[in-house]
Protein backbone atom coordinates (compact mmCIF):
# COMPACT_ATOMS: atom_id res chain seq x y z
CA UNK A 1 0.00 0.00 0.00
CA UNK A 2 2.85 2.37 0.81
CA UNK A 3 4.53 1.77 -2.55
CA UNK A 4 1.29 2.43 -4.40
CA UNK A 5 0.61 5.58 -2.39
CA UNK A 6 4.14 6.80 -3.14
CA UNK A 7 3.50 6.29 -6.86
CA UNK A 8 0.32 8.37 -6.67
CA UNK A 9 1.61 11.08 -4.33
CA UNK A 10 5.45 11.10 -4.25
CA UNK A 11 6.19 13.21 -1.17
CA UNK A 12 9.53 11.68 -0.30
CA UNK A 13 10.09 10.38 3.21
CA UNK A 14 9.22 13.61 5.02
CA UNK A 15 6.90 16.19 3.54
CA UNK A 16 8.06 18.85 6.00
CA UNK A 17 10.47 21.43 4.67
CA UNK A 18 13.54 21.97 6.81
CA UNK A 19 13.35 18.68 8.72
CA UNK A 20 16.86 17.22 8.94
CA UNK A 21 16.43 13.68 7.68
CA UNK A 22 19.84 12.55 8.86
CA UNK A 23 19.05 13.49 12.46
CA UNK A 24 15.70 11.73 12.26
CA UNK A 25 17.37 8.61 10.86
CA UNK A 26 20.03 8.65 13.55
CA UNK A 27 17.43 9.05 16.29
CA UNK A 28 15.41 6.10 14.95
CA UNK A 29 18.61 4.04 14.73
CA UNK A 30 19.57 5.00 18.30
CA UNK A 31 16.07 4.11 19.48
CA UNK A 32 16.39 0.67 17.91
CA UNK A 33 19.76 0.10 19.57
CA UNK A 34 18.34 1.23 22.93
CA UNK A 35 15.30 -1.07 22.58
CA UNK A 36 17.50 -4.04 21.70
CA UNK A 37 19.80 -3.34 24.65
CA UNK A 38 16.87 -2.99 27.04
CA UNK A 39 15.41 -6.27 25.76
CA UNK A 40 18.67 -8.21 26.13
CA UNK A 41 19.22 -6.75 29.61
CA UNK A 42 15.71 -7.76 30.67
CA UNK A 43 16.30 -11.32 29.45
CA UNK A 44 19.64 -11.55 31.27
CA UNK A 45 18.12 -10.22 34.51
CA UNK A 46 15.43 -12.90 34.22
CA UNK A 47 18.16 -15.54 33.99
CA UNK A 48 17.31 -16.82 30.54
CA UNK A 49 19.06 -16.72 27.18
CA UNK A 50 18.16 -14.29 24.42
CA UNK A 51 19.73 -16.25 21.53
CA UNK A 52 17.04 -17.75 19.32
CA UNK A 53 18.97 -20.99 18.85
CA UNK A 54 19.13 -21.68 22.61
CA UNK A 55 16.27 -22.94 24.81
CA UNK A 56 14.77 -20.52 27.31
CA UNK A 57 14.52 -21.23 31.01
CA UNK A 58 11.93 -18.58 31.91
CA UNK A 59 9.10 -16.65 30.34
CA UNK A 60 9.80 -12.93 30.50
CA UNK A 61 6.84 -10.53 30.72
CA UNK A 62 8.57 -7.46 32.15
CA UNK A 63 10.44 -4.52 30.68
CA UNK A 64 10.16 -4.24 26.91
CA UNK A 65 8.43 -7.63 26.81
CA UNK A 66 5.47 -6.10 28.63
CA UNK A 67 4.75 -4.02 25.52
CA UNK A 68 5.91 -6.28 22.69
CA UNK A 69 6.19 -10.04 22.27
CA UNK A 70 9.43 -9.73 20.28
CA UNK A 71 11.07 -6.38 21.06
CA UNK A 72 14.45 -7.44 19.67
CA UNK A 73 12.86 -8.11 16.28
CA UNK A 74 10.99 -4.81 16.56
CA UNK A 75 14.29 -3.05 17.26
CA UNK A 76 15.80 -4.52 14.10
CA UNK A 77 13.09 -2.86 12.02
CA UNK A 78 11.95 -3.92 8.57
CA UNK A 79 14.43 -6.15 6.93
Amino acid sequence: AGVELNQLYPWGFLPFAGTPRVLLGLSVFAGGIALAGWSVRTMRLAGTRFETSQPTSAIVAAGAYRHSRNPIYTAMGPG
